[in-house]
Parts: C-alpha cells; structure tokens; sequence
C-alpha cells in the first residue's frame, strides 16, 4: 500500500514522491511488515515518537509481541534501533526489528524479519558443559589458514568451526550465518564420467522474478521454494550437473563433490566443492552453484567464486604449523563457549533450545599466541 503527501496533485508514473509512505502488510496475518518512507522524508505526525518507550509500545501494537519476552533491544546507533528476538531471556538470532527516527523523532522506517518464536520445546536440556562436548570440540577445533589484507599473508590459526548441539543426545547441527529458507538435499556425492559431451556448453537465460498471483496468495498455496524434492528429482539434477561439468570441465572427472542441491527462486541450485584445493585449510572454500531449469531438467548457467578466491593466491602462503592441535585446545578450551540458542526442528515444527559451540578467539599456530579473530 502506498500513501502519497498530501501536496502532491501530480506524480511521475512508477515514480513515488519524496513523503510517500510504502506499507507492506501480511496478508494472511493482518501484520504490517515494512514501512518505509520515500528519500527519508515525512509529513505525517501518526508515527512520531517522544521516547524509547512510546516507540517500543507501537512495536508491540504492530507486532503482538512483548518487549523483553520475545525481543530485546540489540543495538542503537544515529537513531537506527535493531531489536532481536529472544524467548525465555534466550537469544534466538532467527527475527530483527529495525526502527530508523528523524532528529525529531518521526518514523523513516521500520523493517521485520525473520521469525519470533512465541513457545519451545523444554523436554532436552540445552545447557551442556563442555566437560559433556570434549569430543565434539576436538572434533570442531580446526587448523584454518586466514587471509590478513593489511599483511597479505595466509596466518594459520586454530580456532572453532561453530555448530549447534541439540538435546542430551548430542545431536549435531551446522551452523549458518545465512539463513536458507528453501528446501535442501543433501548429496555429497563425488561426480565422475567415462566420455565427454562435445556439445558446447549454452547459457540460458535465469530470472529470479519471484511473482505469484492474488488467487494463489487466497489459495495459500505452497511457495515453489518450499516444495520437496523427491528422489527422481534428485537424480535429475545429479545427471545435469555432471553433464555440464562434462561439457564445461571435461578433464575434471572425479573432482567435484556435489554437496547439495536446494530450491531457490523457482530454481534448483547445485552446491559443488573441489575435492583439491591450492590450500585445503583456507577460509574460504571454492565452489560452484549450477542453476537447473525445472522443466528442462538442464543447467542454465553457474557462478564460479574462484575470482573472488583470485586476490587470495597472491598472498603469502601461511607457514607450517609448529603448535599441536592438543595445545591449542588447552589454550582455547576456557574461552570457547557453548551458549544456549533457539532453533527450529522440522520434525517437531516447533523451536527447541539447543547450545551453539564457539569461540572468539584463535591460537596462532607458529607462535602459540591468542588471538581475537574479529582482529585478523
């Protein structure tokens, strides 16, 4: 929904005015999403608050969530407030507000995403000790070679490759920093071939237009994106990814691991790895995502992120490691942390307390120094 100033008697088609107002409501839940203000600019005194607290309130209107319940103030900077979601006093890193003011206290935005779980699941104990984790630690605790702009060198540092650990039963789960909401397979299969395709490789054409009709939106059908993938499907993909590295990559039989394969914007998305690398305990991994046409059941194109790796190759390779793994752990062991967290499990359809294993910091593994890696 759009509301345009009240001085404004003509306007540019597709062009909103500076003043305009842009709401996006949810149209199942009656929530409003999203207010955004054209160029930062307001003429409305509906949405101008006095104080912290008259502001928290109108989220609380808005959003039929409790202030200290369900989200907490993160941060405040040059009137921007990010709030993030919390049940139990837990953090749940899954849902943020984010409220920006005018000097005068008028709102310019306000932006809600992701989820606020409102109930959990208490029946597993979340709070292990480390002394529980000592073989999953070792396990995480990781010989990693990250890159120093400012030096131009690869410093080899052990530190901790974080995950969750659910329930008493320990169960694993990775833990991502970019949350994918389609669904995921995964495959890990390594891709091998006897002949090559001889036919060029043709590049089509991706649009990732994320359209659907208003009956679909009544209908509350499915997204695409959340469909599953069934094992036909899977073989599917399997065949068209390993065609296109035939035609793309023909040498490279028995070098490229399909991790997974996962929906996104309409498409299926093959996520492979090299099983050889320059440096095998670099930060940051190549890979190669394929994009499958559902229909055709072919690649359209990929994205190769070895020009992003490219600056990496120039630095100085990091030196050999002189500092063992089992001192590293000694070093490390009193600043990792296992904190407790909210995540969602699928089979249960409801949020579970589980511990997320991390460490801020690493040990350099020449000098045996501790160090912060948000420093490096």
């Amino acid at each position: 929904m759009e509301w345009f100033p009240e001085h404004v008697i003509d306007r540019e088609e597709e062009c909103n005015p500076p003043g305009t107002v842009v709401v996006d409501v949810n149209i199942h839940s009656g929530e409003i999403v999203s207010i955004i203000t054209v160029e930062d600019t307001s003429y409305t005194s509906l949405m101008k608050f006095q104080t912290f607290e008259e502001m928290v309130s109108q989220i609380e209107t808005i959003t039929d969530l409790t202030y200290g319940a369900h989200f907490k103030l993160k941060e405040e900077e040059d009137r921007t407030y990010r709030f993030q979601a919390y049940l139990d006093e837990i953090l749940s890193p899954i849902g943020e507000i984010e409220v920006c003011l005018d000097e005068n206290g008028q709102l310019l935005s306000y932006l809600k995403y992701g989820d606020f779980p409102l109930r959990s699941s208490h029946s597993q104990r979340s709070s292990l000790k480390k002394e529980e984790c000592m073989d999953i630690i070792q396990q995480q605790i990781r010989l990693i070679h990250i890159p120093s702009f400012e030096e131009e060198v690869h410093i080899p540092v052990y530190g901790i490759e974080e995950l969750y650990v659910v329930g008493e039963d320990r169960f694993l789960r990775p833990y991502n920093i970019v949350q994918h909401n389609g669904t995921i397979v995964d495959v890990h299969q390594v891709l091998t071939w006897d002949t090559t395709l001889q036919a060029p490789f043709e590049q089509g054409n991706v649009s990732f237009q994320d359209k659907i009709s208003l009956d679909e939106v009544k209908q509350r059908a499915t997204h695409p994106d959340l469909l599953p993938i069934s094992d036909e499907q899977k073989q599917l993909c399997i065949a068209a990814v390993t065609d296109c590295l035939r035609q793309e990559f023909p040498n490279d039989s028995g070098k490229w691991e399909l991790a997974r394969i996962e929906r996104h914007n309409g498409y299926i998305h093959g996520i492979l790895h090299p099983l050889a690398s320059h440096d095998q305990h670099s930060a940051f991994k190549t890979k190669c995502t394929m994009i499958i046409n559902l229909e055709t059941n072919k690649v359209m194109t990929y994205i190769n992120n070895e020009m992003l790796m490219a600056p990496f190759k120039e630095f100085t390779a990091a030196p050999k490691a002189v500092v063992t793994k089992a001192e590293a752990i000694e070093k490390l062991l009193s600043r990792i942390e296992l904190k407790p967290r909210h995540i969602f499990n699928e089979e249960k359809d409801q949020y579970v307390l589980a511990s997320l294993l991390d460490c801020d910091y690493g040990v350099h593994a020449v000098t045996g120094e501790l160090l912060r890696l948000a420093d490096i």
